[in-house]
Order: structure tokens, then sequence, then C-alpha cells
């Protein structure tokens, strides 16, 4: 009996149009839930949490997403509780939520929401003929749609599909109070949650400052634009006018001008809380640098420099000085240099380092520490002196510093006395010292401080004139507040800016700053260039040659080689041939503005091409580099051409004389290249590096010179541009040596020596051979690229971090003391 196949299900129906918005918006709130829950467990761990049903997996967000989703919480429940608390107390409250709801107690919690999820409690809010109080927490766009802070806001709505509307028609905290006003509520009072962050209305100066004990927070620049773009509404039907919004009607928030400042858009790198200063080359051009700071990725360990006033001869400067951090000051102390001083990696990681730049040799040089860590500080230059005086700042996550220090660049940081009415302790202030000269005496002081931030996150709104005495044994600070600023005292009350005098300018360059390892300091004070040695050239006739080669531990070009068929065959139509055209293959693509490879910056993308496209663009040249790696298992393995390339490595065989290589390889890496620089670096295995086609200049340097190529502790890397500094004198301690490599030609490189390539033709292919020549002593474990460090090196970075843990109660100057005197036992013990 035949039987008919059952009919297939209908697909379902789409959904309408706007059924899917409705799915959009919903979408955001199970992405804000997520945040609100990271605030719930964070920020409410002795309370009862609810949030933990509706997120699968916690997920911690950023201390600025906490706290600005942590006072949007806060202000709702401040204006509901008030509400909740209202007379008369003995009638019923009803609370509309328009979202999602829940019951509480005596009070009813009503939800307007999306019908086919609400529909029956939507019957009830239909028959309220009232509703005597409304509350509102909406953005806004206080100073356009073009704001920075306003376009990224309104981008982020915009890319989920769910617009901000009413924002473009009611931008405004007074357009927001005209909106409810015409719609017949009699009383609106709006705060924008900055305004609730600092009312006592909504939480109280203690309640600020515990925040600070949850996680560490020094985002405040955002913070405040975040919160001057969200705003709470406490409406009513009553004609009841609140006093706060009273008083804040009554307040004239109006700034004077002062200073025309002209804006200048450039193409230099994004950096912000850096620090600037003006320096001059041997010409007498000036340049401005902005120093260090925050990019689009973390702190940098660079500056930015601009041209002024049309300079055109280069600024050389050494490439070594204090490591990346940002919050720190920069002040100019004249002939004898400028000061660098405290800083910060993290809130919780705070530098008391202090550095000279010194203006003559563009060097830095370390000069005493800080008496305690500090970030956010205040800076000024005594006027006609060489001392600069520090106020204020933050010395951990929580705690402001109360001190002022005094830096006297013979007798170092001196800490100051104070008398008078002495601030509350402030970050972020601005410090200025007058122009008029004391009658009195040539060691006597005076300025302004005002601004800033205070402990509880709340901005300085006094100012204060400052005297400074350093004719006693200790600097003596008094101060006295300057009452009836009138106007001017908002102007004053300033937190964070920093302004730099310079004229017109241009973006030059943003050179890389390497930390000096183990506290060493370049100095340079000669115009001499350093002496380079070019590599010699070498025949072997048995294994036993290269054998004295590797115990001589010195690099050779060995010439004369049977590499085998690559030489001739190995052109880019022939390897296309061999791997196929539609091959991918993963290479470095180098930015469009530098053939120079920086591994630290990652001024390069990695791109899948084809092999065929990618050999099209290296014949011209274009900036490419192919690494390759194991083909079965590139993150567990290291590359074999054999395995890799099958069809090249027939061609491409090591000599006898190379026997040693053979038996003892870690591994075979093709590399083929157009016109892009590879990054300073070193090998902890000896290599052979064969050029098959084109040619390459390489320069190398002993393990000997490692203080002064910029490596960071730690670093195999360094950012340092060997090519451009070679024709300056800041390498002029060291020991290049120099490689011209053309077909054929075979360079053996040692472990630990330094080396950077450059190509001199549009195209190089060459064949790389890792080899192990120690007995022991490497790493366990994996190894993919055979730069793993040598185990009793690994194990010595351990021991080390331990031993400099055991120090960390310790005072500053103690600390140093002690380790230093440590360092000198380990130089001492290789000796």
């Amino acid at each position: 009996m035949a039987t008919s196949s059952p009919k297939p299900s209908p697909p379902p129906p789409r959904p309408s149009k706007s059924q899917a918005l409705d799915d959009l918006i919903m979408g955001t709130n199970s992405s804000s839930i997520v945040s609100k829950r990271s605030v719930e467990r964070l920020y409410y761990p002795d309370e009862a949490h609810f949030f933990r049903y509706f997120v699968n997996k916690f997920q911690r967000r950023a201390p600025l997403i906490n706290r600005g989703y942590w006072l949007r919480l806060r202000a709702i429940d401040v204006v509901v509780h008030q509400f909740l608390k209202s007379s008369p107390s003995n009638h019923k409250k009803v609370v509309i939520n328009l979202g999602c709801g829940s019951a509480c107690e005596n009070t009813v919690f009503l939800d307007i929401d999306y019908p086919d999820l609400m529909r029956k409690k939507r019957a009830i809010v239909l028959g309220t003929p009232q509703l005597p109080e409304f509350c509102l927490l909406e953005q806004i766009l206080p100073n356009g749609p073009d704001h920075p802070f306003a376009r990224t806001m309104l981008k982020h709505f915009n890319k989920l599909n769910t617009p901000l509307k009413s924002v473009h028609q009611y931008p405004t905290l007074e357009s927001q109070r005209v909106r409810f006003q015409e719609r017949g509520w009699q009383s609106v009072d709006l705060w924008d949650l900055w305004e609730a962050w600092n009312s006592e209305e909504f939480l109280s100066s203690t309640e600020k400052i515990a925040l600070d004990d949850t996680e560490p927070f020094d985002e405040w620049e955002e913070f405040v634009l975040f919160a001057r773009h969200y705003f709470v509404m406490h409406a009513k039907a009553s004609p009841k006018i609140s006093a706060s919004s009273q008083d804040r009607a009554q307040q004239d928030t109006r700034c004077s001008s002062v200073v025309e400042i002209n804006r200048h858009d450039s193409v230099a790198p994004k950096r912000r809380f850096g620090a600037p200063m003006v320096v001059a080359n041997p010409e007498g051009q000036r340049y401005a640098m902005h120093t260090f700071g925050m990019g689009t990725n973390g702190r940098v360990a660079s500056y930015d420099v601009y041209t002024l006033e049309g300079a055109t001869v280069p600024l050389e400067m050494s490439p070594v000085g204090p490591s990346a951090r940002m919050c720190h000051t920069v002040t100019d102390l004249g002939d004898f240099g400028f000061l660098l001083s405290g800083g910060r990696a993290s809130p919780s990681s705070v530098f008391s380092d202090s550095w000279i730049f010194k203006k003559g040799s563009k060097c830095w040089e370390k000069t005493g520490d800080l008496p305690t860590p500090l970030f956010r500080h205040a800076a000024v230059r005594l006027r006609g002196s060489a001392l600069a005086l520090v106020f204020g700042g933050k010395v951990g996550i929580s705690q402001v510093s109360p001190d002022y220090f005094l830096f006297h660049p013979i007798m170092g940081w001196l800490r100051c006395t104070t008398s008078g009415t002495v601030p509350d302790p402030i970050f972020g202030a601005v410090a200025l010292t007058s122009s008029e000269e004391s009658q009195n005496s040539s060691k006597l002081f005076r300025g302004l401080l005002s601004g800033g931030m205070t402990q509880d996150g709340t901005i300085n709104t006094k100012a204060y004139q400052w005297k400074l005495d350093i004719t006693g044994a200790m600097p003596s600070l008094n101060f006295e507040i300057l009452e009836d600023l009138g106007s001017q005292a908002n102007d004053l009350s300033v937190f964070g800016a920093q302004v730099v005098e310079c004229g017109p300018f241009s973006y030059v360059d943003s050179p890389k700053v390497t930390h000096s390892s183990a506290g060493l300091v370049e100095r340079t004070h000669t115009a001499a260039k350093a002496t380079t040695t070019t590599i010699p050239r070498v025949r072997l006739n048995s294994d036993s040659d290269f054998q004295e080669v590797l115990r001589n531990r010195k690099p050779v070009i060995i010439e004369g080689l049977n590499l085998g068929q690559c030489m001739e065959n190995w052109t880019p139509e022939y390897m296309v041939q061999c791997l196929g055209e539609k091959k991918e293959v993963v290479v470095h693509e180098c930015q469009l503005d530098t053939e120079k490879m920086d591994f630290n910056s990652k001024n390069f993308r990695y791109v899948t091409e084809t092999f065929g496209t990618f050999m099209d663009k290296v014949k011209l040249g274009q900036r490419l580099y192919l690494r390759s790696l194991s083909e079965q298992n590139p993150s567990e393995s290291p590359a074999n051409i054999n395995i890799d390339f099958p069809a090249l490595a027939d061609e491409c065989s090591l000599p006898e004389e190379l026997r040693y290589v053979t038996e003892n390889l870690f591994s075979s890496v093709l590399r083929i290249s157009g016109r892009v620089n590879m990054w300073l670096h070193y090998d902890v295995m000896a290599n052979v590096y064969t050029q098959i086609r084109g040619s390459k200049r390489m320069v190398l340097f002993p393990p000997t010179d490692v203080s002064h190529l910029a490596f960071a502790p730690g670093a195999s890397s360094s950012s340092l541009d060997v090519f451009s500094a070679l024709e300056k004198h800041h390498l002029a301690a060291t020991h290049p040596h120099d490689a011209v490599l053309g077909p054929g030609d075979v360079l053996f490189l040692p472990p630990m020596w330094f080396h950077t390539a450059s190509p001199t033709t549009n195209m190089s292919v060459a064949v790389n051979f890792f080899f192990r020549d120690l007995h022991s002593g490497y790493s366990s474990g994996r190894d993919v690229y055979g730069n793993r460090d040598l185990a009793a090196y690994e194990k010595g970075r351990q021991d080390v971090a331990r031993l400099a843990k055991g120090f960390d109660q310790l005072p500053p100057e103690i600390r140093q003391f002690y380790l230093a005197r440590l360092a000198d036992e380990l130089l001492h013990q290789q000796t």
C-alpha cells in the first residue's frame, strides 16, 4: 500500500518590522543587564542579588562602566525612595516602571512593556486617570551631536539599529523641562548625573569615597562626560518646586573668556594624559613634544614631536629613558633641563621615579625619587630658579597626598612645612607662580593654587595664594584663601587642564622610548658615531671548519656553499607554480606611512593573502613580509620547510660543511619580504641565514651592548630604529657589525647577537635554519619561534621578582639603596 510522505511544515512567519524593532530594543536590555550584574556583584556584595538570575556568566565591566551604571541606579533609587517616603504616608503608592517590574511589600509595582509580554497588566495602567509623580532617566546632548562623546554615544545606538530619537528634539536640561511642563507636569526637577554626583541629596561625601574601596578608578574625565550626557528627572502633578531646583536655577554658570585657544587638526596619533615640553635642536629651532601618556590601545612609550615655526633640522634624542606612564608632570627648570616626576601605570601601580631631560645632550638622566609615589599632581617651576614645587596628587587607589614637595637639583626632594589656611588634599589642580619678583628676598616665592578634585570626587571651587620661604633648613609653605573672586571663580575651578604656549606647529614623528634596564641611564657626551665593523667572509672546507666558527662565537658570512637548485629555480613565477597560486598564507602588512616594522608597537597587521597575489606585491617592493609557520600545527610546532613546503624543500638543502646544523636542527623558516625593515631582536638559538634571491643589509650587535639598545627588561625585541640611529651619536657606545648579503651568502648568527635587517632590493627570499649549539640549558615546554630565553634566565627573573617584593614595605629610598647594592653583587659575581 502506497503511503504519501507528510507535508513539510511551513516556515515560521517572518517577524513584522515592528516586532523586529522591538527585538532590537529588547536586545539593548540584554546587554545592559550584564553591566548591571557587574555593578551588583562588585558594589552590593552584602545585598540580595537579583540580576544574577538573568545573566548566564558574570562579566566584569571596566571601572568607568561600573561606576556609570552605579550612578544611574543610585539616581533612580533616590528619587523612588523619596516618593515612597513622601506624605501622606498611609496611602498606597503605585510605581509604574517602563521596562521590567516586580512587587514589593505595600507598594504595587506595575509594568508597561511590549504587549506580548505585559498585556495583563496594561489594563491597570490604562485605568489610572492621573499619575501624581514621574521619574525618568534618559540621554541628552548638552553640547550638541558633534561633541566627541555625544557622537560616540549616538554611533553606538545607531549601530544597534536603536537610534536615540528624542535627544535631537530635547538635547538640553531646559528643553527637557519645557517638554514635560507643556504636557501638564507642573513641577519638573532635573539633574544631569554630574549634578547628582555632586549633590548631597543623592549621595554623601563618605559614600563617594567608599566607592574607591570596591575597585581602582581614575577615569574622571570620561566619567564627567558620561554624567553630563545623562539626566534624571522628577516631575510632579502638583505645583510644588523643590528647593534644590530653585537653588540651581539661581546659579550663575557663565564663564568669562580670558584666553583665545586656537584648535589645530593634526595627523598625530591620539594621545591623552601625557605631559608637554618644548626643546630646541643645536641650531635653535624649536620642537614641541608630548611625552608618554595614553594612546588608543593603552599607555605608550613614545613622544609625539611637532615642529614649531618651520623647523627643518631633525631633532636627535636618546632612545632610552623613563618607562611608559601617564598622569605625570614635566617641568622646565631652565638650563638645568626638564624634570619628569611620578605618574602611573594602573591606578594601583604608581611611580615615584624622577628623571632629568638634559637640553644639551637630549638624554634622560635619572635623579632622586619622590618621597612618595604620585600621579595627577601639579608641578611648577619657581621663577628665576632651577627649583620645582609639587602640589598634592594621588598616592594610590583612594589616597590623596596632603604633602607639598620642593625639588632642589643638589639637595633632592624636600617636604615642605605648611601654615595658614592649608587646602584639603587635592589632585589634578592648577598651580601658577607669580611673575613678580619678591621685594624682600630672592628665596621667597609666591603663586596661585586652584581647581583640582578632592578625595570624594568633587571639583575644588576654592583658590589659594601660596608663599614659599626657602631661607630655613626646611622649605615653608603658607596658604591664604582668596575670597570674592566673583565670576572668575568658575574659571579657576578646573580639573586636570594643561596648556602649553607654542605657536603654529606640524606633526613630525612619534619616536619610541625604552626604559633603561636595571635603572641604568644613558649619558652621551660626545658627538662621535659608533665605529662599524664589517663582518668577515670565510670559506669552509669541512664540518670541522664550521665547528671552529661555533667555538669563536662571532658572526661570519660563509661563501661558496652548494645550497641546491633553489639558487637557480626560485624565481617568483616558479615558486607560485610549485606552491599554487591559490595557496593562502598569513603575512605581515606594514602601515602605509612606514617601512619599519616594530614588534612592540605592532605597527603592522596580519593579513591572509593568496600566494600568487602576495608574490606579485613583493616583486613590486610592497611592504609585506612572510615568516613561515608550521603548516600542520602553527601554535605548537616550529616551522619545517620539508613539511610545510615539500614542493620546494628538495631544492634547498644544507651541504656537508654544515652537517652540525642539520644534526641539531630545531626549525627551518622560509622568509619572503618586500621593502620592510625587520625590528631589532635577538635569538636564543644559533642560526644560519641563507640568502636565496635579492639582497639585504643586516646590522648586528654583540650581547655586551644590551644596555645601549633600548631593550626593556625581559624583552627580546627593541623599538630602536638602528639604521637611523647609526647616523647619529646615540649609539656611540655600541659595537655594530655590518653585512650585505647577496644570493648564495650564508650568515652565521651566534646566540644573543642583536640583529636587524633592511632590504636593498624590492624582494628578498631566504631560508633561516635554527639549531641548538648548547648541550643543555634550554627552557622546557613550547617554543615555536626558537627564541624562548634559557631556563636559568627565566628562573632568575622569577627569583628577582620575589626578591624585590621582599622590599616592598620599606621606604622608597631604602628600597632603592638595597636593590642597587644587590644589583652590584650580581655584577661582581660574573667576574
